[in-house]
């Protein structure tokens, strides 16, 4: 009788990230505006300690990390955080917009966060489609943005928004076809949020399908039904990220996949676990 023969598991193309805010690695306060002043309020970013992210570093489960930084992020801040993610072999895979600037951002902003990303060796920097407004179609703005992405070696990936009431009225920022029409004019990429799109009603896999010439990074996470269940550990909502995954193996997608997942440390380790199964 002769044996069969046990099956490789199948090597995975992309690489596996984590969304981490500079509050998480450094500790402190963080002001969330939210626009046309509706509402103002502090809330405290820190979620994880230092050894929670250096057990989930040490566990050699990630690849490297999506790095959220803040207006008043600084240099000595960043070296920290170099100093930290070196000391686990963890590389900054992108690094994102501060969220204080999702609804408006200028030239000389996207500039500053290049330069950040450009210190901290990130090839990416993600910054949601709301924050250019009409900006993005002109010629001139594009040109200025080409023009910071060669200085500094990077790749600009427009974002995805939920449908929310900050941009209800502005359907091209959530729209599956209406994004994919606007960021089709532009030289861009994207960073394809899977909650986003779960949010505003769209199909993951077809808006794959249609993009995946332009998806550099996916922010990983499931959802429910409700924006209090946006982002949420992958296998616990609705959205069909198994076969999601299995489309990126299929497709051999090249880019980043990023776990972004609202709680604890526990449910980044559950959405590797998923990641890895």
């Amino acid at each position: 009788m002769t044996k069969r023969k046990k099956s490789k598991p199948t090597k995975r193309s992309f690489a596996i990230s984590a969304s981490i805010s500079i509050t998480d690695v450094l500790g402190g306060w963080a002001l969330n505006k939210l626009p046309y002043n509706t509402l103002r309020m502090i809330v405290r970013s820190k979620k994880y300690s230092h050894d929670d992210l250096s057990e989930l570093f040490r566990s050699h489960l990630l690849d490297g990390i999506e790095l959220v930084v803040r207006r008043s992020t600084t240099y000595e801040d960043l070296t920290r955080v170099k100093e930290f993610l070196e000391a686990y072999n963890i590389k900054t895979c992108s690094v994102h917009q501060p969220l204080t600037t999702v609804y408006s951002m200028s030239l000389r902003q996207v500039e500053n966060l290049a330069a950040m990303a450009y210190y901290l060796n990130a090839p990416i920097i993600v910054i949601h489609l709301s924050a250019f407004g009409n900006s993005i179609l002109k010629k001139s703005f594009q040109e200025g943005l080409l023009d910071i992405e060669k200085k500094y070696k990077i790749t600009i990936c427009l974002e995805n928004s939920p449908k929310d009431i900050t941009v209800y009225f502005k359907r091209r920022y959530y729209d599956p076809r209406l994004f994919t029409r606007i960021v089709d004019k532009t030289p861009f990429g994207i960073t394809f949020d899977t909650t986003h799109l779960g949010h505003a009603g769209g199909d993951i896999l077809h808006f794959f399908e249609q993009n995946k010439h332009k998806i550099k990074n996916i922010h990983l996470s499931d959802y429910r039904s409700t924006v209090m269940s946006m982002h949420i550990v992958p296998g616990m909502g609705k959205l069909p990220l198994r076969d999601l995954l299995l489309k990126l193996q299929e497709e051999h997608y090249p880019g980043l996949v990023t776990i972004e997942v609202q709680g604890k440390i526990e449910d980044i380790k559950k959405s590797l676990r998923f990641l890895h199964e």
